[in-house]
């Protein structure tokens, strides 16, 4: 079972989505109904779980060890052509390449990414309560120093079973669900934080579409200008 990690929160202020038509919204707090989710409890103190997911968010290599799955290999393209972030918002990052050294036509390098586990009811985007002590996990760690100069974007994704706007839609919501409650618990400043819903568009088990492993909130890092 991959590490879960879950969010909720009542904030207060102004939280942008930015986007293009038909992949992302713009949105800010007035939008959000907190319901139940507004009693989430706060973090604690780190614990074990929460060095192990560090490490994997700032080194994939670690994500085995944690018990974490990687995500769907972005790139700041992906991320900029996707509407999840203005290209000028972005730090210019070196590009990878097998030898580590810029090549004449390097392949674009992969951004800080990971599943996140997160259980929702059958057509809901509401955070179960009992998902709030994993995601308090994930607010706690991307709270920390070493996250400072990133903006987090979460991106909702679906398997390939109903219509493209429907699936977009509860993608959407549930990514801005999971934004919300890491950004109440973490106390992060809000303009760094982002949600996007693309539905189906990026599966993650292309040969089986209807799979339970393209449900998912994938947790992306990218560097800010």
């Amino acid at each position: 079972m991959h590490f879960g990690l879950l969010i909720a929160a009542g904030i207060t202020g102004c939280f942008i989505f930015s986007g293009s038509p038909g992949l992302a919204q713009t949105v800010t707090l007035d939008d959000f109904d907190f319901g139940d989710n507004a009693a989430a409890p706060a973090a604690n103190a780190p614990s074990a779980g929460d060095d192990k997911l560090a490490a994997c968010l700032l080194d994939p290599k670690q994500c085995d060890k944690a018990g974490l799955a990687v995500g769907t290999a972005l790139s700041i393209d992906d991320v900029v052509n996707l509407g999840i972030i203005d290209r000028t918002e972005v730090a210019a990052q070196p590009a990878a390449s097998a030898d580590n050294t810029l090549a004449a036509n390097p392949e674009p390098k992969a951004l800080p990414s990971i599943d996140v586990e997160i259980f929702f009811d059958y057509n809901a985007a509401d955070i179960r309560a009992d998902q709030y002590p994993r995601l308090a996990e994930l607010a706690q760690t991307l709270a920390k120093p070493e996250f400072g100069s990133y903006t987090i974007a979460f991106i909702g994704h679906t398997d390939a079973k109903g219509s493209a706007a429907y699936n977009r839609d509860l993608s959407y919501r549930r990514a801005k669900s999971v934004a919300a409650f890491v950004q109440g618990v973490s106390g992060l400043d809000i303009a760094r934080v982002t949600a996007t819903g693309i539905g189906s568009d990026r599966l993650k088990a292309q040969n089986d579409p209807f799979s339970a492993l393209n449900r998912r909130v994938q947790l992306v890092l990218i560097p800010r200008n």
